[in-house]
């Protein structure tokens, strides 16, 4: 069965600040697909009028993945998924002021290549901040290369989103030997966002959002269409931790524009 395609200008860099309530899935994260069997999709991206960073993505339902924090995530995570989750203020701690190594991380039932931030109290100082994933035996950096949208110098409330973009490391395995995670970090994929320099203020937020990255291209010419490299005539089929399919952008805009073909 056919279906009209899903078409949506991408007025934000992936979401915006919806801040919903925990388990609400905003809507601009695209086509929902959170109360429908898995669909078959096709998509592009056409980039007008600016050359654009972009990603096909999909939200994941807050169910799969947790978060924490602490003053030295390379030793111990307080988990604090619910604040991670929910709308309030200030509540989930991005990494802790003049603390080096301290931040935050995120672990889900499958690997995820976005993170959104709703930034409500900016972070100062000159922080330098690394992203970092289990291989299986070592927490290993995401080179600047690898990271489509690498996290900001600053966490700030000035900005549409603080959005971080990345295709998924291909050795990232399940576990990562942290203590303070009760067991669950032998389950998910984990990934952690490190200050090797510290800020002087900590970069504080109200909501957080994991998604799957699909594909995409890390630099489209302005006016050109990135089309998604479907295996076959078949399409891809979503995952049930996917809660809706949309578009990722390092530049927002409404003259670009997100097309989905599914059934």
């Amino acid at each position: 069965m056919s279906v009209r395609p899903y078409h949506r200008a991408l007025r934000n860099l992936w979401l915006g600040k919806p801040n919903t309530a925990q388990g609400v899935v905003p809507a601009t994260a695209g086509l929902n697909t959170a109360n429908q069997a898995p669909i078959i999709m096709r998509g592009s991206i056409r980039s007008s009028p600016t050359a654009i960073s972009c990603a096909i993505v999909g939200l994941l339902k807050d169910s799969t993945w947790w978060a924490g924090q602490g003053s030295n995530v390379q030793a111990a995570v307080t988990v604090d998924t619910n604040d991670a989750q929910s709308a309030a203020a200030n509540d989930f701690a991005m990494e802790v002021a003049n603390a080096a190594n301290s931040g935050c991380m995120f672990g889900a039932s499958m690997p995820f290549g976005v993170i959104s931030v709703a930034t409500t109290t900016n972070s100062a100082g000159s922080p330098v901040r690394v992203v970092e994933y289990w291989n299986g035996s070592a927490w290993t950096t995401i080179a600047a290369a690898g990271l489509t949208i690498a996290p900001p110098a600053n966490w700030l409330t000035t900005t549409t989103e603080d959005l971080i973009l990345f295709n998924p490391p291909s050795d990232w395995t399940p576990g990562g030997t942290v203590s303070g995670l009760d067991g669950i970090n032998q389950s998910t994929y984990n990934l952690r966002i490190r200050c090797t320099t510290a800020p002087t203020t900590a970069g504080l937020a109200a909501r957080v959002y994991l998604g799957a990255h699909f594909g995409g291209e890390p630099v489209l010419a302005v006016n050109t269409t990135w089309h998604a490299p479907w295996n076959g005539d078949q399409g891809w089929l979503v995952p049930g931790g996917v809660a809706a399919v949309g578009g990722c952008v390092n530049v927002a805009n409404e003259g670009i524009a997100i097309t989905l073909q599914y059934r």
